[in-house]
């Protein structure tokens, strides 16, 4: 995989529920409400229903996967180590699930802190939290990529709630959606970034195509093995008509 592909300026590179960069504008304003900008990223999703695949791959180990998006719900099936995953979205919350093979499900809220398969991914990433902490304010105005955004700060309710203190949004103002997402330690310390460098189009819609995820530490602001999450297409063997 090419972790050099250059950016296409013309329709910025954003992140929604990790892989839909959504076309929905939020309503014009010199500096809108936080919340309702949050909200109009969640709302993209709704609209999807489509499997798609793709693989995580950090350092020589590399990680297929599917995601299958049935509007408020997202099915994750990843291999190597197998594993299935259920996220569910509404309008206060998100929920994620381990599914057995027997279909059961299990809260994996006790897991949000471990990665996912050994990546720089953790499943706290894939339940999108941030993206529903209620503490939330416009703190600055910036550029990503070529394209102007607001800077929302966003914090969880409690402490307890997550193994992020704050998180640090970048949602570009013309599309609504997110360019880059920076989440911080509780000693204040950068823990991981999340950067688009490249989308594409699928069944007319814009999608993901590669994400650079860094993990940083006290002893280093630079992550030598950053994980790369690319959407590689539609599913062949679970492609609609």
């Amino acid at each position: 995989m090419n972790k050099s592909r250059g950016v296409k300026a013309r329709f910025a590179p954003l992140l929604c529920a990790l892989f839909l960069l959504p076309p929905v504008a939020p309503a014009a304003s010199p500096r809108p409400d936080a919340l309702e900008v949050l909200r109009t990223v969640r709302a993209a999703q709704a609209a999807q229903h489509q499997t798609l695949r793709g693989q995580l791959s950090c350092a020589d180990h590399i990680v297929p996967f599917t995601f299958t998006m049935e509007g408020a719900s997202i099915r994750y099936q990843f291999g190597n180590p197998p594993e299935t995953l259920l996220l569910r979205l509404d309008e206060t919350r998100s929920q994620l699930d381990s599914v057995s093979d027997k279909g059961k499900r299990k809260s994996a809220v006790a897991r949000f802190d471990q990665p996912v398969a050994d990546t720089d991914l953790r499943y706290e990433d894939l339940a999108l939290s941030f993206l529903y902490w209620p503490n939330a304010k416009i703190v600055d105005e910036q550029t990503r990529l070529f394209r102007s955004c607001w800077v929302i700060q966003t914090q969880p309710a409690s402490p307890k709630d997550s193994s992020y203190s704050k998180a640090e949004l970048w949602i570009e103002k013309e599309s609504g959606a997110l360019l880059q997402a920076e989440a911080y330690a509780h000693d204040g310390s950068l823990a991981k970034r999340f950067k688009v460098t490249e989308g594409q189009k699928i069944n007319g819609t814009w999608f993901l195509k590669l994400m650079r995820i860094e993990s940083t530490s006290l002893d280093s602001k630079k992550d030598r093995t950053p994980t790369y999450l690319e959407v590689l297409g539609v599913d062949p063997d679970n492609s609609k008509p």
